[in-house]
């Protein structure tokens, strides 16, 4: 039986490897193929497109699309999507501000609470990221949470809680 990976993120997103490195990867543990589905953007899509012929890995682009409506959401996921397709582009574009207005927010509320983040600091932090997430910003924390006292763990863990939920 072949097998396949339906949902890789890339370190366009919150993965922990390349585009190249992930087709790599799924031939190394025997997958045929793979779909690269990021969040709000189709950059990690591309670069893997143009990895797999090197591997003989299937790479299917994809895209997953955040909606909200008050206090819900929803995710929508989209397979064999054309990362060239205008409108969908334009789609992307505006969920891509959606996010950034979301990760403004959370970082309002958490200098409210007397923790101090800055945008440029953790887009520097994240590196080749297109798009950032609460994932990046609990990642911050987590890399300086053994600069810090045990208050502050405790703030830290309130403030998840609290803004970035």
């Amino acid at each position: 039986m072949e097998k396949a990976d339906l949902h890789v993120r890339t370190t366009a997103t919150t993965g922990k490897y390349s585009p190249a490195d992930v087709v790599a990867l799924a031939k190394r543990k025997g997958l045929k193929a793979i779909a690269v589905v990021e969040h709000e953007t189709m950059s990690g899509a591309v670069e893997a497109l143009r990895a797999a012929p090197a591997y003989g890995v299937q790479v299917i682009p994809g895209v997953e699309l955040v909606y909200e409506r008050g206090d819900s959401n929803c995710h929508l996921i989209g397979y064999f999507v054309d990362p060239h397709n205008e409108r969908l582009r334009r789609e992307i574009g505006r969920a891509q501000g959606m996010r950034l207005a979301r990760i403004n927010d959370i970082i309002a509320r958490l200098s409210v609470l007397g923790l101090d983040v800055r945008y440029e600091e953790l887009l520097h932090e994240v590196g080749g990221a297109e798009v950032l997430t609460r994932l990046h910003i609990a990642q911050y924390f987590e890399d300086r949470a053994s600069q810090v006292g045990s208050g502050s763990l405790r703030e830290i863990s309130r403030s998840w809680k609290t803004c970035l939920c």
